[in-house]
């Protein structure tokens, strides 16, 4: 039934993933939230829901951005590769500074982390461990593969190792009229 209800979405999803060992309610607030930063409609949705959630319970939020990139080379490349690196960094800190705005615009005050690491969503469930957050929102966007739906790896990887709550805003696939 889930996977028939993703499929078929036409609207926003959204999924919420208890955190790992809470045989309660989800708690009545959250202390941290990490939000990643991509740049894409489905990221900016999910800041939506954590600067809406923040608003209401007063939850710190942390906007997080991630430079995928294979850490294990970076140190014998890195000085000669620094002004390669320089626009990756500075579309990320554009992405940041466009997130931090909208955070503003709704009353919140964000802190911003940009980090790097091979894997997107091993350096989310990291990032959120290392902050104490209790909370994870992210976006994605839903496709068909082999007839499931599928959300992404770095969704997969939250929603599969991070012990906070996790909330996935999962946008509908593009309909396509043939």
């Amino acid at each position: 039934m889930v996977d028939e209800l993703l499929l078929n979405a036409t609207i926003p999803v959204v999924i919420v993933r208890r955190a790992r060992g809470l045989e309660r309610p989800l708690p009545a607030a959250f202390s941290r939230v990490i939000v990643p930063v991509t740049g894409t409609p489905s990221s900016r949705s999910a800041q939506e829901v954590a600067f809406a959630v923040a608003g209401q319970l007063g939850t710190e939020v942390v906007l997080t951005h991630v430079v995928n990139r294979e850490v294990s080379s970076l140190p014998r490349l890195f000085n000669f590769r620094r002004d390669a690196l320089a626009p990756v960094h500075s579309a990320g800190d554009a992405m940041m500074a466009l997130a931090a705005g909208r955070a503003v615009d709704a009353g919140i005050e964000p802190r911003t982390l940009i980090r790097e690491g091979p894997s997107a969503g091993e350096v989310l469930v990291e990032s959120a461990a290392a902050e104490s957050a209790d909370l994870v929102v992210l976006g994605a966007q839903l496709r068909n593969v082999d007839g499931r739906p599928f959300i992404g790896h770095t969704v997969e990887t939250v929603l599969e190792r991070s012990d906070a709550t996790v909330v996935v805003v999962a946008q509908p696939r593009l309909r396509t009229s043939h």
